[in-house]
C-alpha cells in the first residue's frame, strides 16, 4: 500500500496503533494440534477512525493508559502515545463523535477512560458510545468470576464511567442500521454477543471484524479460535459465515490485532478461503 489511510466510498480510515506484542501459534490457539509451529508474530492492538465529513468515529478504543491489570504484564499500567497519534490525523478527543464496539474486553474499550483528579472520565466527552446490551451487562455482575480478572477491571475503569456519565447508547447486533451505512452483525463465540461492524457507501463495503480473527491462518483453518474465546465453536460458525459475507461483496476486512495494514480481503480458495493483504484484492 503506497498511503497511511484506506478509503471506503466517501470515508477516510486510518488505524491508530497502542502497541504491538510478541506471539506465537501454540499460545494463541489452544487446538493447534501438531502442525509445525509458524515463526513468531506480532499481535496488534488499536483502534479504526473513521471521518466522512460528518462524522468522527472510533471502532474499539485498545487497552488505555494507566490501567491496573495484573493478569497480564503487557498491559499492565500502560503508558503509551495513543493520544498523540490520534491528534497527529488531526482528531482530539472532543472531536469524536461516536465510539463502536465490537465487543467489551479489556484491549476494546481502555481509551474510554483516563484518569482525571484521581477518577476515570470520559475520553470522548461528546460521543454516543455504541454497544450491545448483552456485551455490557456480562461484566457488570461479575458473580463468579475472579475480581482481578482483565474484562471485570476493564468494566469497571473503562465501561462503568461511561455509562453513569449517559454517553452509551445499546443496540443489537441484528444487522439494522445505527448510523447511515453502518450496522452491528452478530458474531458471537469469542464474546458473549461479540459484533462484526460492516460500513457500507455506494458500492464499497467494510467489515470491522474485531477478534473474530487474530491471524490469517485462520482462513485457511476457521476451526482455530483463540484461547480468550468465551465460545469457541460458536466462534467457528461465526467465522465461516462472515468469510462467506466477506468474499461475497468483496468487502474490505479490518481485524482489531492483524499487524502491518491490518487491512485485506478474504478471497475465496477452492471449498475455503485465503487472506490477501491491502485494500485491493487484485
Amino acid at each position: 500500500m503506497t498511503k497511511n489511510h484506506l478509503n471506503v466510498g466517501a470515508w477516510r480510515l486510518d488505524k491508530v496503533l497502542e502497541l504491538e506484542v510478541p506471539c506465537t501459534t501454540e499460545f494463541l490457539f489452544p487446538e493447534w494440534g501438531h502442525h509445525p509451529h509458524l515463526e513468531p508474530f506480532a499481535l496488534s492492538i488499536h483502534t479504526w477512525v473513521l471521518r466522512n465529513g460528518t462524522h468522527t468515529i472510533l471502532i474499539d478504543t485498545a487497552a488505555g493508559n494507566g490501567k491496573h491489570r495484573p493478569e497480564t504484564a503487557f498491559l499492565n499500567q500502560l503508558q503509551t502515545s495513543y493520544l498523540a497519534r490520534l491528534a497527529g490525523l488531526g482528531v482530539s478527543p472532543e472531536a469524536v463523535t461516536h465510539v463502536l464496539f465490537t465487543h467489551i474486553h479489556v484491549d476494546h474499550v481502555g481509551w474510554n477512560t483516563r484518569l482525571h483528579q484521581g477518577s476515570w472520565q470520559p475520553t470522548f466527552p461528546n460521543a454516543r458510545h455504541l454497544c450491545t446490551l448483552p456485551e455490557l451487562t456480562y461484566y457488570a455482575d461479575p458473580t463468579g468470576m475472579d475480581p482481578q480478572n482483565n474484562n471485570v477491571l476493564a468494566y469497571a475503569d473503562s465501561v462503568q464511567p461511561i455509562r453513569a456519565a449517559g454517553l452509551m447508547d445499546t443496540i443489537e447486533a441484528n444487522g439494522s442500521e445505527v448510523l447511515t451505512g453502518i450496522r452491528f452483525l452478530p458474531a458471537p463465540g469469542h464474546s458473549i454477543d461479540h459484533a462484526v461492524i460492516q460500513l457500507s457507501d455506494g458500492p464499497d463495503t467494510a467489515l470491522f471484524v474485531g477478534d473474530l480473527l487474530h491471524r490469517p491462518i485462520q482462513l485457511v483453518r476457521p476451526e482455530l479460535s483463540s484461547r480468550w474465546c468465551l465460545h469457541p465453536i460458536q466462534a467457528v460458525q461465526s467465522r465461516q459465515r462472515i468469510f462467506l459475507l466477506a468474499a461475497d461483496h468483496n468487502a474490505l476486512v479490518l481485524p482489531s490485532h492483524f499487524a502491518g495494514s491490518s487491512a485485506g480481503h478474504v478471497c475465496r480458495n477452492g471449498s475455503g478461503f485465503i487472506w490477501k493483504p491491502g485494500q485491493s484484492p487484485e
